[in-house]
């Protein structure tokens, strides 16, 4: 949010502590049974793994880092896209995301929850404060 007025010499932006919409798609191949359990009413959970490889410049070797990432959210449109021969349905899901957390070789580097006024960054309560003085 733009902060300017009384007190304040010159207009800057400034987080205010909430966060906008976000949401994340998921593309499909074909339509599948899974495809439908996405349009369920109700919150879904989807758990997302990977490795990362970087280039450790001091020694010149790969280092393979885990990456998790856990999103949860409510659908929020579903396509079934289309049907050709020997083509993809180009189906896709999309959901808003109330929770997000992202771990990088099992250390929580970020965790957010828009329904329980939970902002963690590298670990650190960010919201503690807010939730103490909301009573929670």
């Amino acid at each position: 949010e733009e902060v300017k007025g009384a007190g304040v010499f010159g207009s800057f932006e400034s987080s205010v502590g909430s966060f906008g919409s976000q949401k994340i798609t998921l593309n499909w191949h074909s339509i599948t049974d899974r495809m439908f359990d996405f349009l369920e009413l109700g919150a879904h959970r989807l758990d997302c793994r990977g490795a990362l490889q970087e280039h450790d410049r001091s020694s010149g070797r790969l280092i393979t880092r885990a990456l998790r990432i856990v999103v949860q959210g409510h659908t929020t449109s579903g396509e079934l896209g289309k049907l050709e021969k020997n083509a993809t349905t180009d189906s896709s899901t999309e959901m808003e995301i109330t929770y997000i957390k992202i771990e990088l070789d099992g250390k929580n580097i970020l965790e957010l929850d828009k329904l329980n006024y939970i902002y963690r960054v590298n670990g650190k309560d960010q919201l503690a404060d807010t939730r103490r003085a909301l009573g929670l």
